[in-house]
Order: C-alpha cells, then sequence, then structure tokens
C-alpha cells in the first residue's frame, strides 16, 4: 500500500494514512488470532519498537523516506536471495533477536511507515507455526503503529480533506483481515514460509526500483 500509493499520493501523507490502515489492519489480525499470541516476543518486540517508532516519525520532518526505502529495498532483496540459495541470512533464537528486531522494525515503521519486513525476518528465526507468527506479529505491529499515528497528525500529515479516505481504508482493513485468515488457514506451513519470503521480496524490488527510477 505504501508503495502504491506514493504513485499518487506525497510520501509524507502516504506514511500518515498508511500507519491509520496499519493499526485497523494490526487489530483486527491481533483479535482474529489472540489465542495464539506469543507475549514473550511481543513485550521484547514492542518494548524496544515503540519508543524507535516514535523517533523515527518524528525524524519524518528532516529525512528524505524515500532514499532511506531505496536501501531498505536492497536489504530485502539480499536476504531472500540469501534464503533461495540455501544461504539464507539467519538470527539467533534469542531475546537480543527480539529486542534488536523491535528497535529495527520500529524506527523505519515511524520513518518510513513499513518495518513489517524487519519484523518478519526476525519472526522467522523463532519458528513459530504460522498462526502464532499471524497473532504475535500483529499485535507488535499493533503497539508499534499505534504510537506513531499521533506524531503524523500533530505534523499535519493528514488534514479532514482525508477523512473519507480513511474511513475506506478502515473497511478494506478489516475485511482484509478476515479473507486473508481464511486463506492462510488453507496454506501448508511450508506454503506460508515461501509465501512470506516472495512478500519481502516483492516489497524489496518495489523499494528499490522507487528509489533509483
Amino acid at each position: 500500500l505504501t508503495s502504491l500509493a506514493g504513485f499518487v499520493i506525497n510520501m509524507k501523507t502516504v506514511i500518515a494514512l498508511v500507519a491509520i490502515f496499519h493499526v485497523c489492519g494490526d487489530a483486527s489480525r491481533s483479535f482474529l488470532f489472540r489465542k495464539h499470541i506469543n507475549w514473550f516476543l511481543v513485550v521484547r518486540f514492542g518494548s524496544a519498537g515503540i519508543i524507535l517508532s516514535v523517533v523515527g516519525a518524528f525524524l519524518t520532518k528532516y529525512f528524505n523516506p524515500m532514499t532511506i526505502k531505496g536501501f531498505f529495498g536492497l536489504f530485502l532483496i539480499v536476504y531472500v536471495l540469501l534464503h533461495f540459495l540455501g544461504k539464507k541470512l539467519s538470527f539467533k533464537q534469542e531475546p537480543k533477536t527480539a529486542y534488536l528486531g523491535g528497535m529495527g522494525a520500529g524506527f523505519i515503521s515511524g520513518l518510513i511507515g513499513t518495518g513489517g519486513p524487519i519484523r518478519s525476518a526476525c519472526l522467522l528465526s523463532f519458528h513459530l507455526d504460522k498462526e502464532t507468527y499471524l497473532g504475535t506479529s500483529a499485535m507488535i505491529a499493533l503497539l508499534i503503529d499505534v504510537v506513531r499515528v499521533p506524531v503524523y497528525l500533530a505534523h499535519g500529515y493528514v488534514t479532514r480533506e482525508w477523512l473519507f479516505i480513511i474511513i475506506g481504508l478502515v473497511f478494506v482493513a478489516l475485511t482484509g483481515a478476515c479473507v486473508g485468515k481464511m486463506l492462510v488457514m488453507r496454506l501448508s506451513h511450508q506454503h506460508f514460509i515461501r509465501f512470506v519470503y516472495v512478500a519481502l521480496g516483492l516489497v524489496g524490488l518495489k523499494f528499490f526500483w522507487d528509489w533509483v527510477r
């Protein structure tokens, strides 16, 4: 959504709108997979991510988000290529990974609006089943996203003229979460993991292309 909306809307407004969309989607997925949330990881990812998310959101006034997206996209491309070549970048299954992953995801979320790929890369190292992965990832994202929205609003990135767009995004987020759950339950664990890596690769290509074109 960040990449597509960036074609027609000012990037800083896009970041704010997508953050509101994410909060709705995060809340929906957290509720749908609430019985599978790994709170050990949520506390560690979230505690680090919340602070850095606010820092990143404040810095949007001073940094060019497109440059950061370019380097971030390059990282994702290399990460996914290493996985499919059998030399995947792996993180140790330890609390430090959760803290560092939360810091990275929070900061990037606040700065460019999309920290999910870093969160995904770190969570994959904990070998969670797909329901636990989705519920845990959604709750972490909710904690990070909900604190950065007020910062964007304070910067004036979104005004009342976007109200109807926001209402539409809320509806899409809720519908997408329900449809997504039905689709995910039909996938095997291996197919789900492969799907996540492919999605990360596509995001990386899009971010890098936006930067170099």
